[in-house]
């Protein structure tokens, strides 16, 4: 695990302004350090010890009060995405679209994402962690047009909430193709009811 944020050097190196804590000292055969520290749920710390005179240290660490996982209590909302102006749950075949979480769940360290199609497969899954309560979101472009369900559950150590699930409908690309006559010099009035519409002469 890197702590080394002037990326220098690899392994564990902290800055100063890393540190939460001050340096303690032991007896060179063995001894009890106590660690009480100020954390915030979802961030990430470490602990690095150091020989005596070069020694290699037989450490264990005995959590003494409190130290598990927070439960999650909030509720995930919908995920957004642009959906181009359609519906609300629709998208178009070859569309590659953003989905955001913008609420904030207290003590989530990770999200997990699961796209299903309408015969029950996993499309795709995938796992995206933040520190603390970042934001976070996925990218998917829908290759095939169907019906599919994206679910989004946030998880930790010991607990995760219950999954957030939305519909999304993936409408074919279609070309249609209208005629019509006008005399030399007229004009034309159309209301396009597509997303792209092309205009050319035969």
């Amino acid at each position: 695990m890197e702590f080394d944020t002037t990326e220098m050097e690899t392994g564990i190196d902290p800055t100063a302004d890393q540190l939460l804590s001050n340096c303690s000292f032991v007896n060179c055969q063995q001894g009890n350090i106590v660690f009480d520290v100020n954390t915030v749920p979802g961030e990430i710390y470490g602990i690095v010890f150091d020989g005596c005179n070069g020694d290699i240290c037989d450490v264990s660490i005995e959590v003494e009060d409190g130290g598990d996982a927070p439960n999650l209590d909030g509720t995930l909302e919908e995920p957004v995405f642009d959906n181009a102006g359609l519906g609300p749950d629709s998208l178009c075949e070859g569309a590659t679209t953003i989905f955001s979480l913008e609420n904030e769940i207290q003590g989530a360290c990770a999200t997990s994402w699961e796209l299903v199609d309408d015969m029950g497969n996993i499309v795709y899954d995938t796992t995206t962690t933040g520190v603390g309560n970042q934001v976070t979101s996925i990218e998917y472009t829908f290759d095939v047009p169907g019906e599919y369900e994206l679910c989004v559950v946030a998880t930790n150590l010991c607990d995760e909430t219950d999954p957030t699930c939305i519909p999304i409908i993936v409408f074919p690309l279609e070309t249609i193709e209208e005629t019509d006559t006008i005399c030399e010099g007229g004009d034309m009035n159309s209301e396009p009811m597509y997303g792209m519409v092309l205009w050319g002469t035969r």
